[in-house]
């Protein structure tokens, strides 16, 4: 929350996008408009989802600090800072 809502007045209207990662996994990004972008990670299924790529840029706050790369952990949910 201390990092995510002061980014919430740079979202640019309109822009945001999303990406289906298998039957419970997404992608979704925020562009902003600085030039940035906030993106989620999330999935919500009892199996990991391979082939999923970290977004470039900071990491904010991750469900699963022992993540392996490329690979989404089942029930994650991460933010990331682009």
């Amino acid at each position: 929350q201390e990092r995510i809502v002061p980014l919430l007045d740079l979202l640019a209207p309109g822009q945001a996008r999303y990406e289906k990662l298998g039957s419970h996994a997404l992608r979704a990004t925020w562009p902003m408009e600085d030039g940035a972008g906030l993106s989620l990670l999330l999935n919500l299924g009892e199996r990991p989802v391979p082939g999923v790529k970290a977004p470039r840029g900071e990491r904010i706050w991750v469900s699963d600090t022992g993540a392996i790369a490329d690979i989404l952990p089942p029930f994650f949910c991460g933010w990331y800072l682009s």
